[in-house]
């Protein structure tokens, strides 16, 4: 028996699945990137299954299709995150792309058989399947964005994009926002934001960083370095600091500069796949 295969709107339904699940993972993990990686590689992911559908027979094939598609997709979506982050993208990904299929698959069968009882001229039976899977799709395209806009707030966690500016340096990460950072700069009482030493060998000579030969700093710049207390656990110890010259705030929607002091944190670990820490009390009002 012949089958038919539309591949255009095959290609069409994953393009439209892929670039949602990958907007969704993007908001929920708070991974900011381009409007060009995003459709490039949901246009890579409606190949790869396009792909699969001729490779269908062979196992080994599919396995590896699926896991380079993965891998470009986890590589390509965004520069500068760090691996835990780019694993919960990927999985929250995943878990969206699994929800809508599976949303589709509950429902195709009910309005097919609707569809077929109905005197609707639609030519030939896998068109007829073809315009059921659209509907589907954008149906549960919908639901997902009112699930996503409801719950959104209380399901993620709070997180900002920082860009931290020192003499000539900038740097832009991710940083997540804790309710529980009150350390201030005892110099001029300055919230403190602090990173980790990954991030702080590309903004702040590597001397500072190790907190050697501080010597071969000229004037101006040892003049900003500061010796923060930070009480940890009931125990107090210090952490190295540097006076930023600015930090700006953004969370997509609105965007400030904030006065900060920018903390060397040498504890292993990140902070929940973030490599900043921001204080909430100071950005309040960016949310």
């Amino acid at each position: 028996m012949l089958e038919v295969f539309y591949i255009d709107v095959f290609f069409l339904i994953n393009f439209t699945v892929d670039i949602l699940a990958l907007y969704t993972a993007l908001g929920v993990v708070h991974i900011h990137t381009g409007m060009s990686r995003l459709v490039l590689c949901s246009v890579l992911g409606a190949i790869s299954a396009i792909i699969d559908v001729f490779i269908s027979e062979y196992w080994v094939l599919r396995a590896i299709n699926c896991v380079v598609s993965l891998l470009f997709l986890t590589i390509f979506i965004v520069k500068g995150a760090s691996v835990i982050r780019r694993a919960k993208l990927l999985a929250v990904f995943l878990a969206v792309q699994m929800l809508l299929f599976s949303l589709v698959h509950i429902c195709f069968s009910v309005l097919d058989n609707a569809l077929s009882g109905l005197n609707i001229e639609i030519t030939g039976v896998e068109n007829r399947r073809a315009l059921i899977f659209s509907i589907l799709t954008l149906i549960s395209i919908g639901v997902i964005k009112l699930i996503i806009m409801l719950f959104s707030d209380s399901l993620s966690e709070k997180s900002v994009r920082v860009t931290i500016t020192i003499e000539d340096v900038s740097v832009e990460a991710d940083a997540l926002v804790d309710s529980g950072n009150l350390v201030r700069d005892p110099m001029n009482m300055n919230p403190v934001l602090f990173i980790k030493p990954s991030l702080a060998k590309r903004l702040v000579p590597e001397c500072i960083t190790d907190l050697t030969d501080i010597d071969l700093l000229d004037d101006d710049y040892r003049k900003r370095i500061r010796l923060i207390p930070v009480t940890r656990l009931g125990s107090t110890h210090i952490v190295t600091g540097v006076r930023a010259d600015s930090v700006t705030v953004s969370n997509g929607k609105r965007q400030e500069e904030v006065s900060f002091t920018v903390g060397i944190d040498n504890e292993e670990g990140t902070y929940g796949g973030y490599e900043v820490l921001a204080p909430y009390a100071a950005m309040k009002n960016v949310f």
